[in-house]
């Protein structure tokens, strides 16, 4: 792949940026590449930061996504605090918070996504925390003593591993959930209950069916009421309701954007030469493969399918003799018989049933933009 000449300004020093700086590399551009991120700190990955990172277990270069001397060695412009405010795809230029427009040739957005604010009296209490970067698992690890209570308000995958891990370094946790157990929403009741079971034997009290009223207190939190009556004791809130998309930057330009997915076909989002991928059942991934002629591949127009829609599957089995070994995640071969099987999910592409906290109902409602 060549590139000279060419800048590319990667928008969000991310997981998904850092990577595909490294892809860009590892293709061969050997033009600008320009990576932007608001944090102060180089591109990480974000699960840790639930669990092994917040229980002091594992230090900042564990999660890092290269060491620091990654970027130096492979001409790689990491610019942490530093913002994107806007975008210009018509321009082909980014401008900074400090005022400074930058120009590119090709422009990937990774900005990722945003915690999710509950709309509760109470919820700007000193003490309410979110969990989405390190400064925020760093301040949230300094409440977590074995003196603490603390009140975790969602059973998605970051509420259930806070709870887990707050519950490891000690301190008394109570979880809410709107759903009946942990995780219903991504994986059904039948194994939200596992890990119901799995928070009960840590010691985790479990609310569950019940809505957040409001979080009480003068300064800083004392409690949290409930929906049905029930007043929980609280030194620390944990909101664990979900992170929506960011996409802010790309609809103030006047892009589309389909369920956190820009779905433009001017703006150039997609790393060359890399190879087409297919979608999932719960994403939609960018067609990133070069079009005829040109070194580039453009962000192709798609239907994207809403992550919590409701999916089925149908399993059907043929008689085929294979060839050779294999594996899938969505097939596997009966050598034995000499049979296929193969399993095709379908969703419904519908908005996803998100909880109303205050009210302590489920309403279906479209992603917070």
């Amino acid at each position: 792949m060549q590139g000279t000449g060419q800048t590319f300004v990667i928008v969000g020093a991310s997981l998904a940026g850092a990577k595909a700086a490294e892809a860009l590399r590892a293709e061969g551009f050997d033009g600008r590449v320009v990576l932007f991120g608001e944090e102060s700190r180089r591109p990480y990955e974000r699960p840790p930061l639930s669990k092994e990172y917040l229980r002091g277990e594992k230090d900042f270069d564990a999660a890092a996504v290269h060491p620091a001397i990654f970027y130096e060695e492979h001409d790689i412009e990491l610019h942490t605090s530093t913002p994107v405010v806007e975008i210009d795809p018509a321009g082909r230029a980014v401008t900074l918070s400090s005022g400074e427009r930058v120009a590119h040739d090709r422009l990937l957005l990774t900005t990722g996504a945003a915690p999710r604010h509950l709309a509760v009296d109470g919820a700007d209490l000193d003490g309410v925390l979110s969990l989405r970067t390190v400064d925020d698992a760093d301040r949230l690890r300094r409440g977590l003593t074995s003196e603490a209570q603390v009140v975790v308000i969602g059973a998605g995958w970051i509420g259930a591993e806070v709870a887990a891990s707050a519950r490891q370094l000690g301190a008394a946790v109570s979880m809410v959930e709107l759903y009946r157990v942990p995780l219903e929403r991504v994986l059904g009741a039948e194994v939200g209950a596992i890990y119901r079971d799995l928070h009960a034997a840590l010691g985790v009290d479990l609310h569950s069916g019940v809505g957040v009223e409001a979080i009480t207190g003068r300064t800083s939190v004392e409690a949290v009421r409930l929906s049905d009556g029930t007043v929980l004791p609280a030194d620390v809130v944990v909101v664990g309701v979900g992170v929506p998309p960011r996409t802010e930057l790309a609809e103030a330009a006047g892009l589309v954007v389909d369920n956190g997915v820009v779905v433009d076909e001017h703006l150039q989002t997609s790393v060359p030469g890399s190879s087409p991928r297919a979608t999932s059942p719960t994403h939609t991934t960018p067609a990133t493969g070069p079009a005829s002629g040109s070194s580039t591949g453009r962000l192709r127009s798609t239907r994207v399918l809403r992550p919590h829609a409701p999916c089925s599957a149908t399993t059907s089995s043929t008689t085929e003799r294979p060839t050779s070994s294999r594996t899938s995640t969505t097939s596997g071969w009966n050598t034995g018989a000499g049979r296929r099987t193969s399993t095709r999910w379908s969703c419904a592409a519908t908005p996803r049933a998100a909880p109303s906290w205050a009210s302590g109902s489920a309403t279906a409602r479209s992603p917070r933009r």
